[in-house]
């Protein structure tokens, strides 16, 4: 569900609070509320199976189960998506702290929803977001009444270019060295053009 202007639950360190504040217009995005037992399901049927064939007994089942469930809800609880103005932040929480995974949009060049085998009936899907250098961020179990993608892509046509524009006449669209004022520079075919 998702929480606007809200800090997650979930705490960092208290040393780096200031640098973890999120802006007011931030969205934050929660996984599905069984995500975690839904990702730990093989576990949990092979512990059964092996239980019901008598290989575990009741109390090293229940321990194992801990040891699976324990972590994997503890991770849930501090997973968020948040979207804000310059940044998808992937916030992946832990035993004691989480952390926090900034991509400008800049560097994201698309996104697409995917609804897994049983994500439409159970209400999630799975959301990757495309990189600039070809690589894919999942983000999973998000509700799909949030509409992430929707989100997400409305950020990118406000930061990409619309295709088919034309590019600024004082040639900004070629990359200039940081703190450059100066246009592009003429290469020396350039100018044997010219002549």
């Amino acid at each position: 569900m998702s929480n606007q202007g809200q800090q997650p639950p979930t705490g960092g360190n208290d040393r780096d609070k200031n640098k973890d504040e999120l802006p007011p217009e931030s969205i934050i995005i929660r996984q599905v509320n069984w995500a975690w037992l839904w990702s730990s399901l093989p576990w949990i049927l092979l512990v059964a199976v092996l239980y019901a064939i008598g290989l575990l007994d009741p109390i090293f089942s229940s321990i194992i189960l801990i040891i699976i469930l324990v972590p994997r809800f503890l991770v849930w609880r501090g997973t968020a998506y948040i979207i804000t103005n310059d940044a998808l932040i992937y916030q992946r929480g832990g035993f004691f702290n989480w952390k926090r995974y900034r991509l400008p949009w800049e560097r994201l060049a698309g996104v697409r929803a995917k609804n897994p085998l049983f994500g439409k009936g159970l209400g999630y899907e799975t959301v990757d977001v495309l990189l600039d250098n070809r690589g894919v961020a999942n983000m999973t179990y998000v509700p799909t009444t949030e509409h992430v993608a929707e989100l997400i892509q409305q950020k990118l046509d406000l930061i990409k270019p619309k295709e088919g524009s034309t590019p600024p006449a004082d040639g900004g669209d070629k990359l200039k060295p940081e703190g450059s004022d100066k246009g592009p520079k003429e290469n020396k075919d350039d100018k044997d053009d010219k002549a």
